[in-house]
């Protein structure tokens, strides 16, 4: 299939296409991929989400656009390995150090279209089980200040995560896959 692009915009973070075909013309956002990462402690049975203030969800209903969400970060900044950056941002965004062996890539390291009909980013989703002496305190701030980043951790046990009422996309996938995980483990002990 013989496509056309024009560059109609460049950005910090995307850039945006007319992307045309013989029977079709769509405006695409061009953007580098993403990876998201749950950090929880299973013995405790708690895992750690990051509170922050996102402009594109700013609302009539959300003034300050604070979103909770799992920590995520963008694949734009670091020659590191898949893991080496999940790692970075874990340190980023909530202050502890994660080793790189410690972190589960899931889906088969297969990225997932994070809205496959006009965007071209694709997320790389982790788990990671942090110690209990890791955990951070809620109410501390973290993030990267030159990236305008604040984020606070926001601890929620297992029941919580699963009666929670998410706003993104990643968080929910990743928490109902890590939940669905658990229940597993938990059947197959009691048989």
């Amino acid at each position: 299939m013989k496509m056309e692009r024009e560059n109609v915009f460049e950005g910090r973070f995307v850039d945006v296409q007319i992307r045309s075909t013989s029977d079709q013309k769509i405006e695409v956002v061009v953007s580098c991929n993403s990876v998201a990462v749950l950090v929880y402690n299973r013995r405790l049975r708690k895992a750690v989400l990051v509170q922050q203030s996102r402009l594109a969800m700013v609302s009539a209903n959300n003034r300050k656009g604070i979103i909770t969400e799992v920590i995520a970060g963008r694949m734009n900044k670091y020659n590191l390995t898949l893991k080496g950056l999940i790692a970075l941002e874990i340190k980023e965004e909530v202050g502890v150090d994660v080793p790189e062996n410690d972190i589960i890539v899931i889906n088969g390291l297969q990225s997932l279209a994070m809205s496959p009909g006009m965007a071209t980013e694709r997320c790389y989703l982790a788990l990671a089980e942090i110690p209990a002496s890791s955990f951070p305190k809620e109410g501390s701030v973290f993030g990267v200040q030159e990236e305008g980043e604040s984020t606070r951790p926001v601890i929620y046990s297992f029941e919580e995560l699963d009666a929670l009422v998410y706003e993104d996309m990643k968080t929910l996938a990743l928490v109902q896959f890590f939940l669905r995980g658990i229940e597993r483990e938990e059947r197959s002990r009691v048989r």
